[in-house]
């Protein structure tokens, strides 16, 4: 879809020479539902990654983590072994229309994946 686009005219000249039209009606782009998808695995040595998928609204897509925050779709970081690391991300869309998801791991020990 086009942004900011409301409508398009379409002309067509005739056999006859006559001049026909057509107006196209589009809707500019509007805020939607955003569906957010949370996705954390542990690498090991203490180590965690968290990716957020969005899917909805009018990208570009901007995030903010309940562990940090970030333009991109992903984190990690450090973690205790033995600990469940919990992440949110609220996703925030082009025209500021938001949602969010949550995942969680269990932080391993020992060497990295």
């Amino acid at each position: 879809m086009l942004r900011g686009i409301a409508s398009i005219r379409l002309c067509v000249l005739g056999a006859a020479g006559l001049m026909t039209g057509m107006l196209l009606g589009m809707a500019p782009a509007q805020a939607g539902t955003l569906t957010v998808t949370v996705r954390c695995e542990a690498l090991g040595a203490s180590r965690f990654a968290c990716t957020a998928t969005t899917v909805g609204g009018v990208a570009p897509y901007s995030y903010s983590w309940n562990v940090s925050s970030a333009t991109t779709g992903s984190i990690s970081g450090g973690c205790q072994p033995g600990v469940r690391v919990n992440a949110t991300a609220t996703a925030t869309d082009a025209v500021g229309a938001t949602g969010s998801g949550s995942g969680s791991v269990l932080c391993l020990g020992g060497p990295p994946r």
